[in-house]
Formats: structure tokens, sequence, C-alpha cells
């Protein structure tokens, strides 16, 4: 791969003290070719991932370009981003490049703050970056004046037409002066993005990045399998073994997000979340603490982890597989940067979803090897034992064992340990049984071999016009309902709907418990598939109606 310093691209002597000041010599493909387009005022198309450089791509020459003698500050380059993440994280990138020239004035706009002071800051500003909405918001209440717009640029454009901004993006486009430079940067080239540019870019430039070759190659990609329903165990093991100082974990939906730092944080470890539900000042404090190293583990969704961009994440871990080839590119990207160390961990359930990664391997043109786990399974308590020890807290306790527990806690050990050693001591060898598996709703036995084997059949409204995958399906299905993957039949993915096959006797508790359910950050209903037309009634309890409407669906 050829190498071009920035030197080599005849930029002036403050962008080159800028990018020395980051600890940047060398530009990066996608900044060797774009700067000087972007200097020369020609529109640009880039395709190209997050983590190749491309802030700096349109930042330094947007600043080198800037006119700072103006009797009046004016607005003359406005940068829309799709999240406020990316917004914050582009303009602290700009800010660094504009500290080394004076008359640099950036300011950032997004929702979920108040307008007031957005509305002072750009009265005195030449460098806008912001989201689509506040964008709008901006321009509508004629506090965002855009008559001496020079360069327009559309980061992520991708990601913004997926999250729903084609009429937000379309209707600034016409707000802004006809005659400016328009900059497109778009990891993937869908048919609504070439539209855009055919209809709005004059002539542009377009370079394509091989984020495969780029992105990926510092990153140690690795995955590890195990059985259906038993990926927290295996996280935790991998966490207790290779112990991360600074480590990102991805999953596919905020409820699994959120359950996941409930569950870290009940095994001790030290984390936070960040989805598009947290509120902004949250996220601001939640990205503040992991970035200064006081949360070593941050979880986070696809949407909410743009922008981030800290450069000593040594391990990103996929809980759940991306759900587009990008999508894995994008998160494996926040690790292995600025020359360090980083390793990508994918945690694959079963045999479909080591398909599913090697699917995605194959895409990236990458060797993603397996990494060997062992995790020691604890085994249940018998249930004798239990019946015995309940039975002796009904008793009268002796005096000397309770102040030898008082001795123990007095010296620091807690009480659970010292409950546990005690049992540990007297019934040693003579505990073993096959584990039990979680309760739904804290109530029912869920031991697999106490269930009916006959199945019924849930129907819920989400399908392949929704991007479904099974294990997402799976995933938030047990998630929700506390019971092991193991216990979920087959799941039938339909265009507008899925079937999963559960236990008969659990159907109605778990239509109860998914009422609420969400899959892919949307809310979705569950209720139980009927075939032939008529009434179901509970198992067991003929005489009462379902708690669900039932469907009356024919399977497709």
């Amino acid at each position: 791969m050829s190498h071009t310093s920035f030197a080599d691209l005849n930029i002036s002597d403050e962008m080159l003290a800028a990018v020395s000041s980051m600890g940047f010599y060398e530009a990066t493909p996608v900044q060797a070719l774009a700067i000087p387009v972007v200097k020369s005022g020609r529109d640009l198309i880039a395709k190209s991932q997050t983590g190749t450089g491309k802030t700096i791509a349109f930042g330094l020459p947007i600043i080198e370009n800037l006119i700072t003698d103006e009797d009046k500050t004016t607005v003359q380059a406005l940068i829309v981003c799709p999240t406020r993440e990316l917004a914050l994280q582009v303009a602290d990138e700009m800010r660094k490049l504009g500290n080394h020239k004076d008359g640099t004035a950036i300011t950032t706009v997004y929702g979920g703050v108040p307008i007031e002071r957005q509305i002072v800051r750009l009265r005195h500003s030449n460098i806008v970056i912001g989201t689509p909405g506040r964008i709008l918001d901006h321009i509508d209440r004629r506090t965002l004046k855009l008559k001496n717009l020079r360069t327009l640029v559309l980061d992520e454009a991708d990601e913004m037409l997926s999250m729903g901004f084609k009429e937000e993006i379309e209707d600034i486009l016409k707000a802004v002066p006809e005659e400016r430079q328009t900059l497109l940067f778009s990891a993937t080239m869908p048919p609504a993005i070439m539209a855009i540019t055919d209809k709005y870019l004059k002539d542009p430039e377009e370079i394509t990045i091989d984020a495969g070759k780029v992105t990926l190659e510092s990153i140690e990609q690795r995955y590890i399998t195990m059985p259906e329903g038993e990926k927290n165990e295996y996280l935790l093991a991998f966490l207790s073994k290779y112990k991360p100082k600074r480590s990102i974990i991805f999953c596919n939906t905020k409820v699994m997000s959120d359950n996941m730092m409930i569950f870290l944080k009940e095994n001790g470890y030290e984390c936070d979340v960040i989805h598009s539900d947290i509120r902004q000042s949250q996220r601001i404090s939640t990205m503040y603490d992991f970035k200064s190293g006081k949360t070593p583990i941050l979880i986070a969704t696809d949407i909410a982890a743009r922008g981030i961009d800290v450069s000593d994440v040594d391990y990103v871990i996929n809980y759940d597989i991306p759900q587009t080839t990008e999508y894995y590119v994008h998160r494996i990207g926040r690790t292995g940067r600025a020359g360090r160390f980083g390793m990508s961990v994918t945690l694959c359930a079963g045999k479909r979803q080591v398909i599913e990664l090697k699917n995605i391997a194959h895409a990236v043109k990458s060797d993603i090897t397996e990494l060997k786990i062992k995790i020691e399974k604890p085994t249940a308590v018998r249930g004798d034992i239990m019946d015995n020890m309940r039975q002796a807290l009904q008793s009268r306790i002796e005096s000397k064992y309770k102040k030898a527990v008082e001795a123990l806690i007095n010296e620091g050990h807690s009480p659970e340990d010292i409950a546990a050693a005690a049992l540990q001591l007297c019934f040693s060898g003579d505990m073993s049984r096959p584990e039990e598996t979680k309760t739904l709703s804290g109530s029912t036995d869920m031991k697999a071999k106490n269930h009916s084997k006959e199945s019924e059949k849930l129907i819920i409204s989400i399908g392949k016009k929704h991007k479904a995958q099974p294990h997402t399906i799976l995933a938030a299905i047990a998630g929700a309902t506390g019971i092991s993957g193991e216990m979920i039949g087959k799941i039938d993915i339909f265009d507008d709907h899925t079937l999963v096959e559960v236990p008969k006797d659990l159907v109605f508790e778990m239509i109860d418990s998914l009422g609420s359910l969400r899959i892919g950050g949307k809310p979705v209903n569950c209720e139980l598939y009927i075939v032939n037309k008529g009434k179901t009634s509970k198992p067991n309890k003929p005489n009462k109606p379902p708690k669900k409407p039932a469907y009356n669906k024919k399977r497709r």
C-alpha cells in the first residue's frame, strides 16, 4: 500500500501543524484522495466506512478554505450528521484543526437540549455541525442563515436515510444556495443515495475506499461458539480471562442493551449503556466516563455508537450478530486504532450464527478465527439438601454457630460467602445434579425435563420485510421471559410475521411477559397462533378464555 504524507498534499503550514499536533503525519487513503478534491471546490462522492479518517478528509480543507476576515461572521460550511454523538465527534475533531486557524468558530446543533443557547452561538459561527431535524428547526426559525454557505457535507448519508431522514435531507438541500460545493460521504451507495447525488450534485468526483483492507487490517477478529442460551456464561468467562481495560459490547436492541447492563452489574462489572432512549445529558456524561477510563465497559446499540472515537479500546464484543455487514465493520472499527492492538470477539450461539458470521467474513474479506473459552458450569444444590436447610432455618440455631458467623463477618467476609462455604464443607461431593434453568416471572419451575413435550406457537408481528433475524427474536424472547433459549423451538420467519414454537404449558405466561416486547428497537405484538377457526382456552383451565386475543391466520 502506498503512503502519502500530509506535506505531500499541498496544505497550509497551519493545517500541517494541526494534524501534527493530533499525532498524524501520513494521510489515510480517503484523506489522500479527498483533500485535494475538496480544496479544489469540486463536488465529491466518497464511499468510505467509519474509522477511515473521513472527518479530517473534509474538515481540514473546509477550515483551510475558511474566509475569516469577514466584517460579520457568517455560516460558510454546514455538516449534517445522523446522530448527536457523531455530530459532537465531528465537532471535536474539527475544533482541534481549527485551533490552528484564527477566526474558526464551530457550533453544534442537535435535539434534546435547549435551543436558546444554540441560537446565540449561531450568530457568531462560520461552521455548523448538526442533525437533520434540529438544522431544519433553525432554518425554519431563520436562526440559521445560509446565504453565504460555500460547502455542504452529508456525513454517513446511508445511515441518515435508514433512520428515515430522507425528507429532511432533501429539505436541507433545497434550502441551501444553488451555487455551493456538496460533499457526500457514505459507507454504501444504495439507490436512494444515488438518486440524491444525481439530482443535487454537479459533476462530482467519485472515490471508493476498500474498508475491508483499511479499517480491519489492524484488528484481530475472533469468535466464540457456545450452545444456545449460554451467551451470558461465556461472556463472563471471556471478561474474567482477558480482563479488558476498555471495551465496547454491542447489542442489536435497546432492550438487550439495558438487560446486559443489569446483568454485568449484578456480576460485579462496572459498566454503562448508551442508546437513543437515554437522555442526551446522560449520554454525554456516559461518554465522558468511558473516554476518561472511569467506566471500562460501554454497552451500545449500532445507531447510538455512531461517533464513538476512543483510540484505546482494546476489545469490541459482538454479543449479538450484527444485522448487516456494514454494522460489523462499523462495530469492530472502534478498536485497533492509531496503531494500537485491537481484538473483536463475536459470540455465536449455535451453528446458524456461526454460518451468519462466516458470511460476513466472506463479505469483508477477513479471516475470523475461533477463540476457545472453557467455562465451569455450576451444579445445582440437590432439592433434599435445600429442604433440610429450610427446616434448620425454621428451628432454633445454637448460639455458638451464630457467634462463629459474627466473627467471620467481623473479619470482612460476606454472609453469602460464609453460608456458601458452610454448605460446601457439609455437602461437598454430594450436591451435583443437572443445572436448573431460570424461572419465568419468578414463579414457574423451568426445568426442561418437567415440561410437556407438546408445543404451541406464538405469532409475532415482525417478519422478513422488517429484516427480522432468528437470533434477534430468540434473544429478545429469552431476555424478556427469563427462559433458556434451548426451550424455544422452531422459528419460522414470513414476510410480515414470525411463528415461534414454545412449550404448551408456558404459552400464556410467556404471552403475559412479552406484552411490551421490542425487537430491533420497535414494539411488536405477540399472541397465540391458531390455525383453525374457533376459540382456544388456557391449558388446564378450559372455562377461562385466553388473556390475549387470538390470531386467525393460516400459515403461508
